[in-house]
């Protein structure tokens, strides 16, 4: 019963809010969890259907699956025969190829400092985030996730790190690096190439990198977000109109979140679901923060698409956490929650999860 009046006091929410697909997809399963294509290294084929199969008798329904083109067409037909959806999930804006970084160096970001990520990555090594503004970098990720989706039994392209650079860590990880971020940092503050720089002086008028403190220039933060929600929206739009093959994306645990803390304003993202990532324990908060993250995503959410709910499971290990952050999330109006990741679940938590789908599936006869 609750859950029915949650329904339809946000019916009247999606019934206004734009319609992507003529036809929901059936495609993300109340319980799914991300994996990278280590969980399937030096298995057979016969192991990588009995452990297809073991998750599909525990109802993780679906994978997204960080692998090369290669792989995906291997395990395909495996993930047919296991009855198992398997999603695409690739990292989107960031790109560590020597050989992209060493063609291609006007395609990556540049800092307020004045920096290239390619001669000064923040926070890590592998923090090589392109432009979305340059128009090669755009054309680009639109063929390779072509290529993606054109590969038989994809059901859909999942994006990651589909943003700019973290503006601000979360606050569990900040004092990692030595940070205390109670504001816009210079050096993780993007993008300033003379592409971004000469198209805002065209539209407004001035240089940002010429203001005193660009970071408190509405007009230069509205500014960055566009680009990233014309590339997700231009891609998943080319994708669906080739081949069919539905769009996804892991994102940040909130719209306003995600909006200052790395660009991205996935509220009107034009894709089929999102996966906001709601780790609570990253920002030191209590399992609730997971409901409550659930249902700022749906009350602001611009355009209409599926919510799942991504929950961390080391910050909930143990099945009594695990149960909580279910509960937060489907009690809020998620439509599913995604595990991050495969290598970190055990045994209890697979009887846990078929345990609450059997009862999900009880309650909602």
């Amino acid at each position: 019963m609750k859950r029915l009046i949650l329904f339809i006091t946000l019916l009247s929410f999606f019934s206004c809010a734009r319609q992507i697909n003529d036809e929901p997809k059936d495609i993300f399963p109340l319980f799914s969890a991300w994996g990278r294509a280590g969980i399937f290294e030096g298995k057979s084929d016969q192991e990588i259907l009995d452990y297809l199969k073991n998750l599909k008798s525990n109802h993780i329904d679906a994978v997204f699956l960080d692998a090369p083109n290669d792989t995906y067409k291997h395990v395909s037909p495996i993930f047919a025969k296991a009855e198992v959806i398997l999603h695409a999930w690739r990292p989107t804006m960031i790109n560590n190829s020597k050989e992209m970084i060493e063609k291609h160096k006007d395609w990556y970001a540049v800092s307020r400092e004045g920096k290239s990520v390619v001669d000064a990555p923040p926070y890590v090594g592998y923090y090589h985030f392109m432009c979305p503004r340059n128009p090669e970098v755009k054309e680009y990720l639109t063929q390779e996730y072509l290529k993606i989706a054109h590969i038989p039994g994809i059901a859909s392209i999942h994006f990651d790190y589909i943003r700019y650079c973290d503006v601000y860590l979360p606050d569990a990880l900040q004092p990692h690096y030595g940070l205390v971020q109670d504001h816009e940092m210079a050096p993780y503050d993007y993008c300033y190439c003379d592409r971004c720089r000469s198209a805002f002086k065209e539209e407004y008028g001035r240089d940002p990198m010429e203001e005193k403190d660009p970071s408190k220039d509405k007009d230069w933060a509205e500014f960055r977000l566009k680009p990233i929600v014309d590339i997700v929206n231009a891609i998943s739009a080319k994708v669906a109109q080739e081949t069919g093959v539905a769009s996804s994306a892991a994102v940040f645990p909130t719209p306003e979140m995600a909006k200052t803390h790395v660009r991205q304003d996935w509220s009107k993202f034009k894709i089929d679901a999102v996966c906001p990532m709601l780790y609570n324990g990253f920002y030191n908060e209590p399992i609730s923060w997971i409901g409550d993250g659930v249902r700022e995503g749906i009350a602001t959410m611009e355009v209409r698409k599926e919510l799942l709910a991504g929950v961390y499971v080391p910050d909930i290990k143990e099945p009594n956490k695990m149960n909580e952050a279910i509960s937060q999330a489907l009690d809020n109006g998620a439509q599913g929650v995604v595990f991050f990741n495969l290598p970190d679940m055990t045994d209890a938590h697979l009887a846990l999860i078929k345990e609450r789908y059997e009862q999900y599936e009880k309650d909602n006869k």
